[in-house]
């Protein structure tokens, strides 16, 4: 078993928990967002820690594991990089920043696999507080656009609805309450390439994933301790959006106590993971 190489967008590579918090803080440019007990921090942790056995560490054994058991067959790994921007759309911004990304193979089937860290961070906003924002009291949706000219978001969010619940809104009653991060994470995971160099690539011209595994990470670190009633409202959030898009809980596939769960479209076969991890 080699060890996962781990790199930034510079080519960085993220060996230990300092060259870490270097790589991470490089990227992000914000060193608020490195705190102990907190996802990112513990993200490093998960991934450098753990290498006294054979230098892989329980990040990298905990992944494997995860995707021989969904595949039945050992993970190749390519390349991982975190902090990756996946876009789902042409129009201009609006970037889903993936926490790690890793590329690699299974039995000839290629694999992406996106993994969103948590401690007691939501999933963002809703989907009609987010859309309702674009248009407060004082602007019409005319009034809006001639402000802001470039914008295309509430056609962003319009179509995330639209992709996943045809002939809805995003301001209906059943669709509103659904979080923005979470109809992003997957619908742009499923729009990465095979490899990093192919998902530069502009969107239509990728290869993208046979299979794609996306697993949110919580981290039961003393922070989440501190408001069991936020990590259990975001993981009811998780559950409800899941369950709504047409994701199946498959329990022989669970791996380690976590949950999976399966959604087959007709190009690739997409598993969303819930796993809470001790640090």
């Amino acid at each position: 078993m080699k060890p996962f190489i781990i790199k930034n967008k510079f080519g960085r590579v993220l060996s230990d928990i300092e060259s870490w918090k270097t790589g991470f803080i490089e990227v992000k440019k914000e060193p608020r967002h490195w705190r102990p007990d907190y996802s990112a921090h513990s993200l490093g942790v998960f991934f450098t820690e753990g290498k006294e056995k054979d230098q892989c560490s329980n990040g990298q054994r905990w992944v494997e594991g995860l995707v021989e058991k969904i595949t039945g067959h050992p993970f190749l790994f390519g390349e991982a990089e975190i902090k990756h921007a996946s876009k789902v759309d042409t129009y201009r911004g609006g970037q889903r920043m993936q926490d790690l990304s890793i590329w690699g193979e299974s039995d000839g089937a290629s694999v992406f696999i996106g993994i969103e860290a948590k401690v007691l961070e939501s999933f963002d906003k809703k989907v009609v507080e987010l859309y309702n924002e674009l248009f407060n009291e004082s602007l019409e949706y005319n009034e809006y656009k001639q402000k802001n000219p470039r914008s295309m978001k509430d056609k962003r969010i319009e179509n995330l609805v639209a992709r996943f619940f045809p002939g809805k809104l995003p301001t209906d009653d059943t669709i509103g309450d659904f979080r923005y991060q979470l109809l992003h994470y997957i619908a742009s995971s499923q729009q990465e390439g095979i490899t990093l160099k192919e998902s530069r690539k502009r969107l239509g011209e990728r290869v993208t994933p046979d299979i794609v595994i996306l697993p949110v990470i919580v981290f039961r670190t003393p922070h989440y301790y501190e408001d069991k009633k936020q990590a259990e409202d975001n993981k009811n959030d998780y559950l409800t959006c899941l369950g709504a898009i047409g994701f199946k809980k498959d329990d022989s596939l669970s791996y380690k106590g976590t949950d999976v769960f399966v959604l087959e479209a007709s190009y690739q076969s997409v598993y969303s993971v819930y796993a809470e991890i001790d640090i």
